[in-house]
């Protein structure tokens, strides 16, 4: 049997900072939206806010 080679762990250098998640998250839920819409299905927008075009 041959041995494996161990892999190094590291930790990345760099991060997303929270204002970069938060844009990501809402692009995420427009896109969500965008989709249920042209579907016709329901949406996990809170009642009563209105549709926007993308």
């Amino acid at each position: 049997m041959q041995r494996q080679l161990t892999l190094l762990e590291t930790t990345p250098d760099w991060r997303i900072d929270e204002r970069t998640r938060e844009l990501g998250r809402r692009g995420v839920a427009r896109a969500r939206a965008a989709l249920a819409d042209a579907a016709g299905g329901p949406t996990d927008r809170p009642a009563g806010e209105r549709r926007t075009a993308a």
